[in-house]
């Protein structure tokens, strides 16, 4: 190819058009899979190199990247589209506030920020991935107002925790697929009646099948836990995927989830990145009659990953 910046725009957003395409086949191939976890950086850059190029007058090249962005944008718009809206709530249905957070165990610094962000928040169910003794030593002491716990501080990265405003009528840690990747599952007695949570943290996927395989391991056994819970339900946690992945994706179908805080642009990770290079892989989902009223991202605690929160309403 001649040399000029055109063709090195060309060049340059030729690399976004596997992450296009990635979602619309994300479960033909782990590595596939990996790809459909970027379909906005893709669309930002095929956007961007297609208005570049029209400029250049290079207007088959920008028809052909604008294309590959619409492929892009039909993956993420139905999302943020969609509503969490359900029958039978009133005016001023009655809330939860839910706040979940990986901690990252070897974070020893920020304990006054994680402190911070849920004092700000005043959640009623706090849910901690990367719990370790040091965290619960710490949290325990000045979180008095969470007497409700359910508890398994490790030194690994899958130690996690259970703080509730509300007394837990069952509370227990179940094998989430491994033995080493504990979920909480619990029956909150809130004052508006029983509520089922299950706090997860899946193992992170890697350059591998094998690697793949065991977050979605993990993914797949979310529905089992669900069993025998109340209707009205809420999941949340480190999930280690995004809302394109396909196993996520047929989470959601199989427990009966709603979009939950995936109807907007949150990315939790990497923490220290701008916020359109960073992914969404921490969720808040719910189930029954709950909807989602309002999500936000907390501020950095040192972690690799934001803090998520959300204000969950309760139709009676």
């Amino acid at each position: 190819m001649k040399a000029s910046w055109t063709n090195t725009i060309a060049l340059l957003t030729a690399l976004a058009v596997p992450g296009a395409m990635a979602p619309h086949c994300a479960d033909w191939h782990w590595s596939i899979d990996l790809a459909a976890c970027f379909p906005v950086q893709s669309s930002l850059i095929l956007i961007t190199g297609s208005a570049l190029l029209l400029i250049g007058r290079k207007w088959l090249l920008s028809i052909i990247f604008a294309s590959f962005a619409a492929l892009a944008l039909a993956t993420t718009a139905p999302g943020w589209m969609a509503t969490n809206n359900s029958p039978g709530f009133g005016d001023n249905p009655p809330e939860l506030k839910v706040v979940s957070l990986n901690l990252l165990h070897s974070n020893t610094q920020g304990r006054s920020l994680a402190l911070k962000v849920v004092r700000d928040l005043s959640p009623d169910l706090i849910w901690l991935a990367e719990y370790t003794p040091l965290w619960q030593t710490f949290l325990c002491r000045e979180l008095p107002d969470y007497p409700y716990r359910c508890q398994r501080p490790s030194q690994s990265p899958f130690g996690a925790a259970l703080f509730s405003r509300h007394p837990i009528a069952l509370a227990e840690m179940v094998e989430l697929g491994h033995s080493w990747t504990p979920a909480c599952r619990a029956v909150i007695q809130s004052p508006y009646g029983p509520i089922g949570f299950l706090g997860v943290h899946t193992p992170p996927p890697g350059f591998s099948y094998a690697r793949s395989e065991e977050r979605n391991r993990a993914l797949r056994a979310i529905p089992l836990s669900l069993q025998n819970l109340p209707e009205r339900r809420i999941v949340c946690g480190d999930f280690n995927a995004t809302p394109w992945n396909a196993e996520f994706a047929q989470l959601k179908k199989s427990a009966g989830l709603s979009p939950g805080t995936t109807t907007n642009w949150l990315p939790t990770w990497p923490a220290n990145l701008p916020t359109a290079l960073r992914i969404p892989i921490d969720h808040i989902l719910v189930a029954g009659k709950l909807r989602i009223r309002d999500a936000q991202l907390g501020n950095n605690i040192l972690s690799d990953h934001l803090p998520i929160f959300a204000t969950v309403q309760i139709s009676e």
